[in-house]
């Protein structure tokens, strides 16, 4: 996960984004907005408004959220009365296996198509598919 800072282009502000949404919402809490799906209702993140007044060490672009960031975030957030956010920012790399490998064809009929130009004929294709299962180790 990442959070963005630009000073001079928009401000003290660091923003977190979290998920995509397509309709967001907020709610600010005195320096917190908390953005939100407007249909879920599901967080989706943060924007933190005089940042430099409770992050000690912000760059302008983009930052890599380390723990002791989401540390300093949430202090920022209970200053300003926001629910702490639990989240694990080691680095995921999952390993797993090929359980099962089961080659599928699928017959698909197109209809005959006219051209103006020319006749082209109707033909069957063979589309082949694959159904894997993977299996975490």
């Amino acid at each position: 996960m990442f959070v963005y800072y630009n000073e001079k282009g928009i401000g003290d502000v660091l923003l977190f984004p979290m998920k995509n949404s397509n309709k967001i919402s907020f709610e600010r809490k005195q320096d917190i907005v908390t953005l939100f799906d407007e249909v879920t209702k599901e967080t989706v993140g943060f924007n933190i408004f005089n940042a430099s007044t409770y992050f000690k060490d912000l760059s302008t672009g983009k930052m890599k959220l380390t723990e002791k960031l989401l540390a300093e975030l949430n202090e920022a957030f209970e200053k300003n009365n926001t629910k702490k956010i639990d989240l694990d920012v080691t680095a995921k790399f999952v390993v797993g296996f090929v359980e099962k490998f089961k080659p599928m064809k699928m017959l698909i009929n197109f209809e005959c198509v006219k051209s103006t130009l020319k006749m082209i004929g109707c033909k069957l294709f063979v589309v082949h598919q694959i159904s894997i299962k993977v299996k975490k180790w």
